[in-house]
């Protein structure tokens, strides 16, 4: 991990260039570069799960927008290797020029659909707001190694969310569950379960 000024000071840069770009090219509201500090600070909570992982950190993040969170782990953690993968245009222009001005060798930008990704085997799947944990593990499952760990930000009902995944793949027993708690009733869901597996639903 870098020394922690050297992380700081990273971050710093990143939220100037979220300022500099965000009405341009349409990366978020101003309520949310209002809140910007704090949801840096969220998006470095995944890192404490990602850290305590036993497995490759080679992680895959979906529907990365902005970049979060997967621009404060690449930072956090260099030895990393971070995936954005991205549909919309403007955001991923936006990340290239993130990469470039970072200089982060580790974070890979990828302008398609998730369901599209391909080439890269995944131990970490990681979300802001992208749909259902179900959607969320169905939709990547190509890309899954033998095992894995899911994180996502959720709303207070993320127990219900993953017992619609228990269901969906049909396994009710190999689903570890970790949390932590965020902002205005959000919480950062942490699931560690096998990968690849069938689903009886996805979107």
């Amino acid at each position: 991990m870098f020394h922690v000024k050297h992380l700081q000071a990273k971050l710093e840069r990143y939220k100037t260039l979220l300022r500099e770009y965000h009405s341009a090219l349409d990366l978020m509201s101003q309520v949310a570069i209002d809140a910007l500090d704090l949801k840096v600070k969220e998006s470095l909570a995944y890192t404490n799960f990602i850290s305590s992982a036993d497995i490759p950190l080679n992680i895959v993040d979906v529907g990365s927008g902005a970049g979060l969170p997967a621009v404060p782990i690449a930072l956090a953690l260099p030895h990393c290797q971070v995936h954005m993968v991205e549909r919309r245009t403007k955001r991923t222009t936006f990340l290239k020029i993130v990469k470039a001005k970072l200089e982060l060798s580790n974070l890979h930008v990828h302008a398609l659909d998730i369901t599209e990704f391909k080439g890269v085997k995944a131990n970490i799947i990681s979300a802001l707001a992208f749909s259902s944990l179900t959607d969320l593990y169905c939709l990547t499952r190509h890309l899954h190694g033998k095992d894995i760990l899911v994180l996502s930000r959720k709303g207070p009902d993320w127990q219900n969310e993953v017992n619609e995944l228990r269901s969906a793949i049909g396994d009710l027993n190999t689903i570890e569950t970790g949390s932590t708690a965020l902002s205005n009733d959000g919480t950062l869901v942490a699931l560690r379960l096998p990968g690849g597996l069938a689903c009886q639903s996805s979107a």
